[in-house]
């Protein structure tokens, strides 16, 4: 056992020396291509952005280099970039806490700023931090706080923060206001992309409140939107929702046909978390035929495409679903535990969170 722990320690440490190394072969090739700090800072931040959204971690590693050289000599527009676009990466690898405290330094440099479109784009990332944390009222507040300097100011991005708001409302289940701001939020989208996510919002709602209809014409315009867009993953999830539309209505032979199509996509394109979602709704249609053992076997399959300690939700989906079925077991007191261990950290980080929001408002 102690030689399983120390070769454990020494491959960590292996690790820790290989990705140190990597990474100051990445800063060599960027620090050859500049002449001065600022120009170093200003690829960096560069390279920050092209990986903010994919690859997190690594937009950290780029911005951490970018605080280290900057805190001599670069201005507060600089930093204020720098912790934004920090928090925005905290926020994307799940690290709420850390993300707003980035973003209140963000904002110190903002204030000595006085720039309203900075103080939006903060407020809207406040928002987005405290929805993905479950505080709705706190999300709308700073989501409301950006709205307004939008329209004092006639910016462009009343849109997409009309759709955040929109989010916050479908989040805590009042459909009709949440379709309300989707369908102002429309009316600021020219992107085709932004403006089928939107739509898709919308079809979602509907689909929650039973207006089976009308979900179903933004389903389908979606659905023909992904095909010239080879946005896979909207497709999927778009395809897995009209399964569940034609599930309601007994057409299991139209709901296995999209369900099928869906599977293919998420295979071909190695979207594990689409592929639990494919696998969830393979073992509602067997429920609802009543072929319990093939529902069983799709519970299994979507079991291996989710971590039951960090996503709650879809987690108690499954148990429940599985429940219904009537089988427990280990693998289900299992998911049981780690909820519980997984809610007593996240009320920890809560409790911390709570206090550096009350900090920022008094």
């Amino acid at each position: 056992m102690t030689q399983k722990i120390l070769l454990l320690i020494l491959l960590l440490l292996f690790s820790e020396i290989v990705l140190s190394q990597t990474n100051d072969i990445i800063f060599e090739n960027i620090y050859a291509k500049a002449d001065s700090n600022n120009e170093k800072i200003k690829i960096l931040i560069d390279s920050s952005n092209n990986c903010i959204y994919s690859e997190p971690s690594m937009s950290m590693v780029y911005l951490e280099e970018a605080i280290n050289l900057s805190e001599q000599i670069a201005s507060d527009s600089v930093m204020c970039e720098i912790y934004y676009n920090y928090s925005i990466a905290q926020n994307y690898n799940s690290d709420y806490l850390a993300a707003i405290e980035s973003l209140n330094l963000a904002l110190e440099y903002a204030n000595c700023l006085d720039s309203y479109k900075i103080n939006m784009k903060i407020n809207n990332l406040y928002g987005t931090i405290y929805k993905n944390i479950g505080f709705f009222d706190q999300a709308n507040k700073y989501y409301f706080a950006a709205l307004d300097i939008i329209e004092k100011n006639n910016l462009d991005e009343k849109g997409i923060v009309l759709n955040n708001i929109g989010s916050v409302y479908s989040y805590i289940k009042d459909y009709s206001k949440a379709i309300e701001y989707f369908k102002k939020s429309a009316k600021f989208i020219f992107d085709a992309e932004k403006l089928n996510l939107i739509n898709y919002n919308i079809a979602s709602c509907y689909e929650v409140i039973g207006r089976v209809d009308s979900a179903k014409i933004y389903f389908e315009g979606v659905l023909k939107y992904t095909e010239i867009s080879f946005r896979n993953d909207l497709r999927i999830s778009t395809l897995i929702n009209l399964s569940a539309i034609y599930l309601d209505n007994n057409n299991f032979s139209e709901s296995i046909r999209l369900c099928l199509e869906a599977e293919d996509i998420a295979v071909s394109n190695n979207f594990s978390s689409k592929l639990f979602l494919v696998y969830y709704q393979f073992a509602n249609i067997y429920y609802h035929k009543a072929n319990f053992s093939k529902a069983l076997l799709y519970i299994n399959d979507a079991k291996k495409h989710i971590n039951v300690a960090v996503d709650i939700r879809n987690a108690k989906k499954l148990y429940y679903l599985q429940s219904k079925i009537g089988t427990t077991g280990f693998r289900v007191r299992k998911i049981c535990i780690l909820l519980t261990v997984r809610l007593l950290v996240i009320s920890k980080k809560t409790k911390k969170i709570n206090e550096i929001y009350e900090h920022n408002n008094l």
